[in-house]
């Protein structure tokens, strides 16, 4: 009888790891702002542009966008924080423009596991020029509480980025956790191969142009 109880009590403890090792780690902030010329412009209205994550204390969290190949190394604030090497989020080339734009945060660090609760900071920086000092860029700092309560903040402005609204929902479906959520059709962190894994190939067509 002893024996088939110790058994239970590990079929019991596998069964509540298995579980914590797929339970879905839920939240999502969403960032809409716009920009404006920075105090440096050579390249106006052109402009490159880095927004990322800071946890208590300043230390880097994780780069959620990131509009810069060329011209990355005048981001000087943002390569101050995530290094020379920091390859997350790249989105795209140098923007044209200072139109409104949306990013979004799926609450997960650099390394893919979710932060804990607590006060975080919305770092942008756009450079246009040749910046050595991040003071020839715009510098705009937000922050928003992770928690168990959603939040939403709007009409927010700092510098040189305007319009800005932050809404935090902490029980958003997440991205790439590895779990399909509505409305998701994929999921990247599913293996390729499995059910809902997302294609890492296009479809054959008759039309070069595709």
């Amino acid at each position: 009888m002893g024996a088939v109880r110790w058994l239970s009590a590990l079929l019991a403890l596998g069964t509540v790891g298995a579980l914590a090792s797929t339970a879905e780690a839920r939240g999502a902030v969403s960032i809409t702002f716009t920009s404006s010329q920075a105090p440096g412009s050579n390249y106006a209205p052109n402009n490159v542009l880095a927004v990322w994550i800071e946890g208590p204390g300043g230390t880097f969290v994780k780069t959620i966008d990131r509009q810069a190949l060329a011209r990355v190394q005048y981001l000087v604030a943002w390569r101050a924080k995530a290094g020379t090497n920091d390859q997350d989020a790249v989105t795209g080339a140098t923007r044209v423009g200072y139109a409104a734009q949306t990013v979004k945060w799926n609450l997960q660090d650099k390394s893919g596991q979710v932060v804990p609760d607590g006060t975080y900071t919305i770092r942008m920086e756009l450079a246009q020029s040749n910046a050595s000092a991040a003071g020839s860029n715009n510098q705009g700092t937000f922050t928003f509480v992770k928690g168990p309560a959603p939040q939403t903040q709007n009409g927010l402005a700092n510098g040189g980025f305007g319009q800005v609204s932050i809404s935090y929902d902490p029980t958003a479906p997440a991205c790439n956790d590895g779990i399909l959520d509505a409305p998701e059709t994929c999921d990247p962190g599913i293996p390729a191969g499995q059910a809902n894994s997302c294609p890492t190939t296009c479809m054959a067509s008759g039309n070069a142009c595709m």
